[in-house]
């Protein structure tokens, strides 16, 4: 079957982001009748995307953060002079779209 074929061939080139969506750019690209161009930009979109993916999850577990956080899980309590209003204020960036 020609998409075990691929797979065998993704795998021998490293491309792991084009192996898992290669059945689903397939079908999509006979759906809505795709140019060949067309299929092979968005194949090497899909690689593309999961090696910067790839690279970001690297960098962050390189990092040694010691903990994930969020805002919506920070003790305001606990903190001294921080206002949760204006924090969550902040968080949405309308100041950022107000420029």
């Amino acid at each position: 079957m020609v998409t075990d074929l691929l797979k065998a061939q993704t795998r021998s080139l490293k491309m792991p982001g084009l192996a898992r969506s290669i059945e689903m750019l397939g079908r999509q690209a006979r759906e809505e009748k795709w140019s060949y161009e067309d299929y092979l930009h968005e194949a090497l979109a899909a690689e593309q995307a999961s090696r910067i993916e790839s690279a970001i999850r690297s960098r962050v577990r390189d990092a040694r953060f010691p903990d994930e956080k969020a805002l919506d899980s920070f003790d305001f309590a606990a903190a001294d002079g921080i206002d949760a209003k204006q924090l969550a204020e902040l968080a949405r960036c309308e100041w950022v779209r107000k420029a």
